[in-house]
This record gives C-alpha cells, sequence and structure tokens, in this order.
C-alpha cells in the first residue's frame, strides 16, 4: 500500500497534465472510476485514495477518515461537489 507521504509528494510534484483540476466529476466518469477501483484494491489502494490519486484532489477525510468506507466516502464526495450528480437531489 502507497504511503501517505508518497501520495502527498505524487500530487504535489504532478504537473498540470498529469493532475486534473476539477471542479467536479460526472456520474458517467464517476461509475467507470468505481469500476476500475477493483484494479486499485489488488494493488492495495483504499478507495479515498484511489479517488484522491484518480481525479488529483487532496483531501484528508477522503485520504483517512472515508477511506475505506465506500458509502460515507460517497455521500461526502457528493456533498462536497466533487461529484455532479443530479440525481442526488
Amino acid at each position: 500500500m502507497m504511503r501517505p507521504e508518497s501520495i502527498f509528494h505524487h500530487l504535489n510534484n504532478a504537473n498540470s497534465s498529469t493532475v486534473k483540476h476539477l471542479k467536479s466529476i460526472d456520474r458517467k466518469e464517476f461509475d467507470r472510476f468505481c469500476k476500475e477501483y477493483i484494479f486499485d484494491i489488488i494493488k492495495g489502494d483504499s478507495f479515498g485514495v484511489s479517488f484522491c490519486k484518480r481525479f488529483g484532489i487532496l483531501d484528508y477525510l477522503l485520504l483517512y477518515t472515508y477511506k475505506n468506507d465506500y458509502d460515507k466516502a460517497v455521500k461526502y464526495i457528493i456533498k462536497t461537489g466533487y461529484l455532479n450528480d443530479s440525481r442526488s437531489n
């Protein structure tokens, strides 16, 4: 499993071509991430860590608090506006 220091180093040192600076992620992109997340599980990444790495987000709650709780993480992702999900309203 990747250590938190490595994640921060990766996110902080990535240039704009490798990190997406998103205001929100559409539902189709999020669903694709969830399907592909299975490969990150095999690598030992938690849901929160994988989400942050995939979308170039540095969010301590996702990295530590909700990292392995899918339901709470998704609710938090919607609440913060990372996921632009019209079905959640």
